[in-house]
């Protein structure tokens, strides 16, 4: 019988749910930042190989693919093993590991004068009102357009690789736009006409997806791009003296974020 005794740190009042897994078995439990746990699993004597067993248990927080969590720390305090023979042997770990949700993300819309748009991409981690000298991650940069986001300019998790992200084509093929990655942060789009008006879709990787508007889970992300004529400020015909909004491309709808 094993037994790994740990507890969670946040500064969210929300309920978390763990996954815990390991080559034997399968489980979650739920926290609440107060709580210790103790998750048990057994191993038999046919694991042990010349008196030895070599296995794993990974753990990851349950994700909402359109509610944002705060980071949160998981202590592993002690693991304990007894067998029938009531032989027991235990060690103090008091491990930490910090876990983040996490997005990728473009802001939205962009434009160009021309045909040619280099788009910035950036992995993000979220922290309302969090404790910055706590989640070191939280320390960097602003989200460009996002409140209680945080840029994650250096790539610290290795799983954060831009090769998780497929973009797929927009709506509109015929007139559309051809896409290549410029360095691992930037994608080069090409329209073919201008003015153009697009929707550029992109799957991201399973922890890499977020959408706080969506009433189910989804996992195609998007963002707007608009190609300009070249030089040309407004398009369009108007009676002498009268006033002719040259912005009215630009006008766009922002949303208040929890």
């Amino acid at each position: 019988d094993i037994n790994i005794t740990q507890y969670i740190t946040s500064d969210s009042v929300r309920d978390m749910t763990l996954l815990y897994q390991n080559s034997k078995s399968t489980a979650t439990k739920l926290f609440k930042t107060t709580d210790t746990k103790v998750l048990n699993f057994k191993l038999n004597s046919s694991d042990f190989i010349a008196g030895k067993v070599d296995d794993k248990v990974l753990e990851n927080f349950q994700r909402s693919l359109n509610l944002a969590q705060n980071p949160l720390i998981l202590n592993t305090k002690d693991i304990t093993v007894a067998d029938s023979d009531n032989i027991m042997g235990k060690i103090m770990l008091n491990k930490n590991a910090t876990f983040y949700y996490a997005r990728a993300h473009t802001p939205t819309p962009q434009s160009i004068a021309g045909n040619t748009l280099v788009s910035q991409m950036y992995y993000e981690v979220y922290c309302k009102a969090c404790n910055k000298s706590t989640f070191l991650e939280a320390q960097n940069k602003s989200s460009e357009d996002s409140v209680y986001w945080y840029e994650l300019p250096n790539l610290t998790v290795n799983n954060f690789i831009p090769n998780s992200l497929d973009f797929s084509s927009p709506y509109d093929i015929n007139s559309g736009s051809t896409i290549s990655k410029t360095n691992r942060f930037k994608f080069k789009i090409i329209s073919n006409t201008t003015p153009y008006t697009t929707r550029i879709y992109y799957t991201p990787t399973t922890f890499l997806q977020y959408n706080k508007f969506a009433l189910t889970p989804t996992v195609k992300h998007y963002f707007d791009i608009n190609f300009l004529s070249a030089g040309a400020k407004w398009a369009g015909e108007g009676n002498l003296g009268n006033t002719v909004d040259t912005k009215i491309s630009h006008i766009r709808n922002n949303s208040l974020e929890d």
